[in-house]
């Protein structure tokens, strides 16, 4: 086991900025069956008002909250039921105000109408957040390998450092380098150095779960998040990883070796930067020594 470079330690409490992230975030980790049993009730509850105040008042803004919701978190498939059940409520609630009509036609008139509008709203709604997320997407992700990149890993590592501080669990973060790439792109040529950080990558998602998260620093520098993770679950997944990601590279014909620092957080390390700064010393530590190996230790050290 490698030793750890001290560092000091930032022990401010996460504050409203976190409690502000990690809600947002909690909700854009709900499924739609859960946007739709929300939205539902809400609706009904919109209706039930517009009902008992009567057709004098006004309360197609109400009826658009529950549709924006919906089509924000969910997309198409809950916004647009979500629109088409306001419009049918809000002609419901004024029939059943006994609203008078001249026909009937008025009454089929209305609902097309209203429905209409709360379809465009919850289309538009879900549009522009499937445009927002397509963007954010291409900020935050490496061009050449998919995985995150540098700016977005940090800004989630920070996000991670500060709600292990909160919740007092532990995580570990991987520094990998790739033994001897330079020789792939000498011998090769850039377009196949190219493909070699591509199928790392692949291989390397493939050994994760949904909620660690795969970074390029640069180059051939790769590191990895594993949430909620300590030392021995840690290094079975960095070894899963770096035997997966050798056969896929073997399968291009090209004989890679992997160089891997990595440490598990007991206490917060303060910024991103000196956590990375952790666990590539570590990784220099196994480059150092033969490559091809994992090299952990955690912090803070035992007896600190």
């Amino acid at each position: 086991m490698g030793e750890l470079v001290k560092t000091p330690t930032d022990r401010r409490r996460p504050g409203l900025e976190y409690r502000r992230q990690h809600f947002f975030h909690f909700l854009d980790q709900r499924s739609r069956a859960f946007w739709a049993l929300l939205g539902l009730p809400l609706t009904l509850v919109v209706a039930w008002a517009d009902l008992l105040t009567g057709y004098e008042y006004a309360f197609s803004l109400f009826y658009l909250a529950p549709i924006s919701l919906s089509a924000w978190y969910a997309g198409r498939r809950v916004g647009v039921p979500m629109a088409i059940l306001s419009g049918f409520m809000w002609v419901a609630a004024d029939v059943l105000t006994r609203q008078s009509y001249l026909s009937q036609t008025v009454i089929i008139w209305n609902t097309v109408i209203r429905t209409s509008v709360f379809l465009l709203v919850g289309l538009l709604v879900a549009d522009l957040r499937r445009a927002i997320r397509a963007e954010r997407r291409l900020s935050q992700t490496d061009g050449t390998t998919g995985a995150s990149n540098a700016r977005y890993f940090q800004s989630f590592l920070k996000w991670e450092i500060d709600r292990a501080a909160r919740f007092g669990h532990p995580f570990t973060l991987a520094f990998i380098d790739l033994d001897n790439f330079k020789q792939v792109n000498d011998t090769y040529g850039h377009l196949k150095g190219d493909e070699v950080l591509q199928a790392f990558a692949v291989a390397a998602q493939r050994g994760l779960r949904r909620s660690d998260l795969l970074g390029r620093l640069g180059g051939d520098e790769f590191t990895i998040l594993l949430p909620e993770l300590d030392e021995t679950p840690a290094r079975e997944t960095l070894e899963r990883v770096r035997e997966a990601a050798a056969a896929e590279l073997d399968s291009l014909g090209v004989h890679i070796t992997f160089s891997i620092g990595a440490v598990t957080f007991l206490r917060s390390p303060g910024e991103p930067d000196r956590a990375i700064q952790l666990a590539d010393h570590l990784m220099y530590e196994a480059k150092n020594t033969g490559k091809n190996q994992i090299r952990m230790a955690v912090f803070p050290p035992a007896g600190d």
